[in-house]
């Protein structure tokens, strides 16, 4: 089971214990909506829903969705090839300069970068040192003196 759908599951049962003892009048909505975490106007639509759609109403519609931000297919085998062909060797950031200013692509370096540094992964862009040598920091004199 997924940690979503485990989330989920938790939210539903915490809802109907919340909800039973709402309509018992042993809580008011605003102290219902704290006990979820939620405020009193997202308990009362879970309230609305839940009654109309039962407990699938509660379930998160935005899971299973595909980001609005993921890269079109076409645009990251483009990418891919210009790499392979002209770039290689290339940083993510250096090639996604290229990209932008020589070949037309999108400059919204929210979701483009993203699907470029995404490459690491399959191989394709190598990993750098992440801390260049001279940056790295040397211990302390107070720490090398108490070492010795």
């Amino acid at each position: 089971m997924k940690r979503t759908e485990l989330s989920q599951g938790l939210r539903v049962m915490k809802f109907a214990t919340v909800r039973g003892r709402w309509r018992g009048d042993e809580l008011s909505q605003l102290d219902a909506a704290e006990i979820l975490g939620v405020t009193e106007r997202t308990f009362r639509r879970w309230c609305r829903r839940y009654e109309e759609e039962g407990s699938a109403g509660l379930l998160d519609r935005r899971l299973g969705k595909p980001s609005a931000k993921r890269v079109p297919q076409e645009w990251a085998d483009r990418a891919e090839q210009l790499y392979r062909e002209r770039y290689d060797g290339f940083t993510a950031k250096h090639f996604h300069e290229h990209l932008v200013k020589d070949h037309n692509f999108p400059g919204d370096v929210r979701g483009f970068v993203s699907g470029v540094r995404g490459r690491y992964s399959s191989g394709l862009l190598k990993l750098t040192r992440s801390t260049p040598q001279c940056r790295k920091l040397r211990r302390s004199r107070v720490y090398r003196m108490h070492c010795e």
